[in-house]
């Protein structure tokens, strides 16, 4: 693998396919995982692209992949509530 600022590269060499006949059979696919930079703030978007390029082929382009990030915990505030029963149970 090669990075280059943000941008990561790699080359994926002998892995044989066979042809995209019939639905799954000549895809693959990649993952990775990065760390973030410190102090990105919560709501901040982290889009992923990339281009394929097999052998000598055009690059194929793939769909944007969208993060967002949430660094904030949720926090929870309930009002008082008067009972005036003597149910036992109570809807909340």
């Amino acid at each position: 693998m090669e990075r280059t600022g943000n941008i990561l590269k790699w080359d994926i060499e002998g892995n044989e396919l066979p042809p995209n006949a019939n639905p799954q059979e000549g895809e693959g696919y990649v993952s990775f995982s990065a760390n973030l930079t410190n102090g990105l703030a919560s709501g901040v978007n982290i889009e992923n692209k990339t281009s394929i390029i097999i052998d000598v082929n055009e690059p194929i382009s793939t769909n944007a992949w969208l993060n967002v990030l949430d660094t904030i915990a949720p926090s929870t505030t309930m009002n008082q509530i008067n009972i005036m029963s003597c149910d036992t149970l109570l809807d909340v």
